[in-house]
This record gives structure tokens, sequence and C-alpha cells, in this order.
């Protein structure tokens, strides 16, 4: 019979070459999480590039569309009474009244429905008394105001006794104000 003995010079080469063949594995294992780390470390660079890139190109193409739609937002504002104008738009319907020989109040004023951010609708209601052909005048003018405004309602009467007597009209307006 032929056995196979190990001599202490095998076992001892055996033994060496595990050693070295765990402390290989373990130089793999440590190569393989560190180069992982560094992927996973360079990707999130990568994506923080991209996530700074986007947000830096819809800054920049935000800030061209501003200057590119300046022109109409400044004749877009035209049409809108400002912030600081709404007492100087009433003394110009007032004023516009006298100078056709009307005599027009200003009965209410509130707020619309609009809820568009910045600007406000505004519904006023105009007490309109004079000639027949003042006060259909007045309300021709009111059309070519130089500014957006839609005519709600419009009563017109003539007043209640016989003749000659004054005629009256209530007007709904609406205009746009900034806020």
């Amino acid at each position: 019979m032929n056995l196979h003995t190990f001599s202490r010079k095998n076992k001892e080469l055996l033994l060496v070459m595990l050693l070295l063949n765990s402390v290989a594995i373990g130089c793999y294992g440590f190569l393989f999480v560190s180069v992982k780390t560094k992927n996973e470390h360079a990707s999130k660079i990568v994506n923080d590039i991209d996530a700074e890139s986007t947000a830096e190109s819809a800054k920049h193409s935000r800030k061209t569309l501003v200057a590119e739609t300046a022109q109409f937002r400044e004749k877009i504002q035209k049409y809108i009474v400002g912030k600081e104008e709404a007492v100087s738009f009433f003394e110009l319907l007032e004023r516009t009244g006298e100078e056709r020989g009307v005599k027009v109040s200003i009965e209410s004023v509130t707020k619309g429905e609009l809820t568009q951010v910045g600007i406000e609708e505004l519904h006023l209601t105009l007490k309109v008394v004079g000639t027949w052909a003042g006060v259909v005048r007045y309300i021709g003018l009111l059309e070519l105001l130089p500014l957006e405004a839609k005519v709600k309602q419009l009563v017109i009467a003539r007043a209640e006794r016989e003749g000659e007597g004054p005629w009256s009209s209530t007007v709904t307006l609406s205009v746009l104000k900034m806020k």
C-alpha cells in the first residue's frame, strides 16, 4: 500500500500558501470596497454637477425669457390700473363725465374673484346722471378707456317724472389692478 504522507515541510508550505491566499483575498476585498466607494462618490459628484448645470440652465432661460418679454409686459401693464393709481383712475372717470356734461358718482368698489398673482380685479358700480346724449356718449367713452375694462352690467332709465327729466344709468365696470 502506498500511503501518501505529508512531510512537515510540505505541511508548512501548504499552511504558508493558505495564509498568503487569505491575505490576497483580503486585499482584493479591501480593494473592491475601496473602488466601489470611490465610484459611488464620483457618481454623486457627477449627479450634483448635472443638477447644478440644469438649475443654472433654467435660471439662464428665465433671465432670457424676462429680457425677451420685457416690452410685452410693459405693454400689458398699460392696460392695468397701477398699484397707486386707483384714486387717479376714479378721478379720471368722474372728470370724463363732467367734460361730457353728466354727473358720475362711484357707488361701490369691490374686489373680484380673479386669483392671478400680483393682479386683482375691481368691480366698480358707477351712477351716471344727465341727458340722453350725455349718458350714452359717456358709456361709449368707457369702452375707449386706456385700460382693459369690461362692462359687466348696464342699466339706463329715465327719471320717474315725465317730460324732459334727466336720464340715469348704473354701470358695473370691471378693471384689473396691480396688487
